[in-house]
């Protein structure tokens, strides 16, 4: 064998492993963020009041927000990253939602009519709990 093609062959063989030996990570998913106002009792939602996200089968909470100002609210979802095996993020795209101020179970949106999409954007997106 001539020296060029062993020097190929070596110069190869430390590309492949130097590109093994990187950390591979995946992108997270992008969270969905929702903003509104929430109703409790038919009054606007007092400062202080929790507001939780779940998901509908599993119950883990998924995006939460304490008001700040009577009524208004805004909050992130977070969204599962399908690449991460060892670890649940979040809601999976698709996946029923069940919105909850105070603990109480929100009657608009139903609980499971909603449901989660990375990277969206929902405005103007009313809660109501009895």
């Amino acid at each position: 064998m001539n020296t060029k093609k062993i020097v190929s062959i070596v110069a190869l063989t430390m590309v492949v492993l130097a590109a093994s030996s990187m950390n591979v990570t995946a992108m997270p998913q992008i969270p969905e963020f929702y903003w509104g106002y929430a109703i409790l009792d038919g009054e606007l939602a007092p400062i202080g009041t929790v507001i939780t996200v779940e998901e509908y089968y599993t119950g883990q909470v998924v995006g939460s927000y304490r008001i700040e100002y009577e009524g208004i609210y805004g909050l992130s979802v977070m969204i599962d990253d399908p690449a991460s095996k060892d670890r649940d993020e979040g809601a999976t795209n698709g996946e029923p939602l069940t919105w909850k101020i105070n603990g109480i179970e929100c009657s608009t949106p139903a609980p499971g009519a909603d449901t989660a999409k990375s990277g969206g954007i929902n405005g103007y997106f009313s809660l109501v709990a009895p």
